[in-house]
């Protein structure tokens, strides 16, 4: 109390424009019922503060899992099953997105090492940070054929976007689709500083954007401005690149 209300501790006064800022896990008063091992703040203390519930958001834990080099298996089973991110299991283990990270390091290890792993030994593995049912949902996921994303080879290969690309782009979900982007412009972005392609990629980039969602379409564009530099370089000085972004910025906005 003496840091909220005096702002000093332990003789130390804190500068007039250091902002206390507190985090905690979910109290069951509130009923929240997860469990956690939480003391509860008296009033006084609760009514010195601006509480905010936070909520996980998939979208928001799939950017930051493509950054940080989560498992693309790992990533694709969130954005196909985004429940799963953080749910809450009875009389099991919940699932949260630090789990998935923890997953995502044993499984890199389990494919390198698959002939002297056993799978049910991963399974127990992954049951333990996600509960039995999430586990063998992930384990179903990771061994189907499910469909690959499209990837930057298929995009710029051949001297015309494949006619397949064009089917496989309207069946996906926006999740799948924006994964997509970024794996693709993160290797553009990295042939570009090698000096390895030219502008004619870019306009395989725009023919390729092009089949998108409007609203997707430009999230990504935006992407692109903040977040990669050396693409961004080439794609303004392309006039597809910004006939397509303003044609679909004025669409959205009517």
């Amino acid at each position: 109390m003496n840091l909220i209300l005096n702002r000093e501790i332990n003789g130390y006064k804190l500068n007039k424009n250091v902002k206390i800022l507190s985090a905690m896990n979910p109290s069951n008063e509130y009923g929240a019922d997860l469990g956690y091992q939480v003391v509860d703040m008296d009033p006084a203390q609760e009514n010195r503060f601006v509480w905010l519930n936070m909520e996980p958001d998939y979208n928001e834990w799939i950017r930051w899992a493509i950054d940080t080099g989560i498992e693309q298996k790992v990533v694709e089973f969130i954005s196909t099953f985004p429940e799963y991110l953080h749910k809450i299991n009875d009389d099991d283990i919940n699932a949260t997105p630090r789990s998935y990270e923890r997953i995502s390091k044993s499984y890199a290890i389990y494919k390198e090492k698959k002939d002297v792993i056993p799978k049910s030994v991963f399974l127990n593995v992954v049951k333990g940070n996600v509960g039995g049912f999430i586990a063998q949902e992930f384990m179903s996921f990771v061994e189907s054929d499910a469909k690959p994303l499209v990837s930057y080879d298929e995009v710029f290969s051949g001297e015309v976007l494949n006619p397949s690309i064009v089917d496989r782009v309207k069946n996906e979900s926006h999740t799948r689709l924006y994964i997509c982007a970024m794996n693709i412009l993160k290797s553009l972005e990295l042939d570009i500083k090698n000096n390895k392609i030219g502008m004619d990629y870019i306009d395989r980039l725009v023919e390729f954007l092009g089949l998108y969602p409007v609203d997707l379409m430009v999230g990504i564009m935006k992407d692109i401005k903040n977040s990669y530099d050396d693409i961004y370089k080439l794609a303004i000085e392309n006039e597809k690149f910004v006939d397509l972004y303003f044609g679909a910025y004025s669409s959205i906005r009517g």
